[in-house]
């Protein structure tokens, strides 16, 4: 059997370190309105893997040298795909499907299940955040569907395209300037009044008494076009107004002051520095900016709008590449273990997150003939006392989750921040929000 020594890029390493603090995974969920035929996605599946050799490849994590090992193995030997039939509902039996993890080491780095449920099927995939982010997972989900969808009307495969070339973060500046190069060389982090940390109330349990769940919570279609609607009258994005609820609900559980200035990473997808291009390979690309209010604000419109200013301020900047220039020195300059250590010990991992992962369009994966009738995704599941929200757009439709590992005493919690959440957007979607809220809401905020 050949080995293939393959290059580990900087957030391939980054992702391995972040075991610390999640199982960094990712999760996709697709249901559809019928049975598709299990074969052809299994075909599907290792014909993709056998296209992209870091799929089937093994991690390997030394002393002096982090490196993917593939080999020539073919994809229909290793255990890539698997059939499953449930009397369960199948977003129920799905959810607990989806919080099992592939092993890194062994490869290969995701997994495919087909799940049944008589006249009803969803599709479920596992992937190690290694190897890519949530802006290309949803690529990756496509180019397995479209492969399946080429088997279902008989042509062969190879009639669709698969990438598979440049993973690493250097594809992003090739459209800057020299001058632009040397000050992103220059952004090493953010300021230190950002970084203020929280006390999340989860249980005081043993590491072996937590398990892992997938805590959801639905805002309704109607509900969305309302909620983007009065957005627009107010002057905000869709980001903005659920970034200020999240940080009105963190602050209420938190018990913050108005003042406290927690900075909240938003996870940002830097392909955008390519400038229309699309990245060479599957990779991940996505970096964060942390937003930090000097004030919260009495009431949501208000909130919202500091989220707006915030965020502004922050687009200015060349976001996310704060501190790039110096995990890409010590990753350089220091033996790999070295490296693991001083960046395991001296990076702050947030306690609270939020990533927008997205919209799936309802034509975006298709399987076939086939209706997707939900579909949602997620990322990695955390340990306490980190929390991350995550959430996906489907047919106007958001799917909320935080996913955790915890005890039922620490599930209540994150049901309470997801009603919360849900809550206060819905309220903010029937309110009848007018030009003359929209100015007091802005006055307030440049005070």
């Amino acid at each position: 059997m050949a080995k293939i020594y393959k290059k580990a890029e900087m957030w391939d390493k980054m992702q391995d370190i972040m075991e610390k603090w999640n199982d960094h995974m990712t999760h996709g969920y697709f249901e559809l309105d019928r049975n598709i035929n299990s074969d052809n996605l299994k075909m599907a599946c290792e014909y993709v893997a056998d296209c992209v050799p870091i799929l089937k490849a093994k991690w390997y994590s030394g002393v002096f040298h982090a490196r993917w090992i593939e080999t020539d193995t073919k994809a229909n030997e290793l255990p890539i795909f698997e059939f499953r039939e449930t009397k369960n509902k199948l977003s129920a039996e799905g959810n607990l499907l989806l919080t099992r993890i592939v092993n890194k080491k062994n490869g290969p780095q995701f997994r495919v299940t087909l799940l049944r449920n008589g006249s009803k099927d969803a599709v479920l995939f596992v992937t190690n955040h290694q190897i890519m982010d949530g802006a290309d997972l949803k690529l990756f989900y496509k180019s397995i569907a479209d492969v399946y969808s080429a088997l279902e009307k008989g042509l062969p495969a190879e009639t669709v395209q698969i990438k598979n070339g440049e993973r690493g973060i250097e594809q992003l500046y090739k459209n800057f300037t020299d001058a632009e190069k040397a000050k992103l060389k220059k952004m090493i982090s953010y300021s230190k009044a950002q970084k203020k940390k929280i006390e999340v109330r989860f249980a005081k349990s043993k590491f072996t008494d937590r398990l892992p769940k997938l805590n959801k919570a639905i805002l309704p279609a109607e509900t969305f076009l309302k909620l983007k609607s009065n957005c627009k009258i107010l002057g905000v994005t869709l980001n903005d107004i659920i970034l200020a609820q999240y940080l009105r609900t963190v602050y209420e559980f938190g018990d913050l002051p108005d003042d406290a200035r927690l900075g909240v990473p938003n996870m940002i997808n830097m392909r955008k520095y390519l400038n229309g291009e699309e990245s060479g390979g599957f990779s991940n690309l996505t970096s964060m900016v942390v937003p930090a209010l000097a004030k919260l604000g009495a009431e949501l419109p208000e909130t919202a709008v500091r989220c707006r200013f915030a965020m502004d301020r922050l687009k200015k900047d060349y976001p996310g590449f704060h501190g790039w220039s110096l995990l890409q020195d010590v990753y350089h300059y220091a033996p790999h273990s070295l490296a693991k250590f001083l960046i395991g010990t001296f990076f702050k991992n947030p306690l609270v997150g939020i990533s927008n992962i997205g919209i799936i369009g309802d034509k975006e994966v298709e399987f076939g003939n086939a209706e997707i009738i939900d579909a949602y995704m997620t990322g990695s599941i955390k340990h306490p006392p980190y929390i991350q929200l995550a959430l996906t757009t489907f047919k106007n439709k958001i799917t909320f989750t935080m996913a955790e590992f915890g005890t039922m005493q620490d599930y209540i919690l994150i049901d309470w921040i997801l009603d919360s959440i849900v809550d206060g957007l819905t309220a903010f979607a029937n309110a009848h929000i007018t030009e003359e809220l929209a100015k007091a809401a802005y006055e307030n905020a440049i005070r």
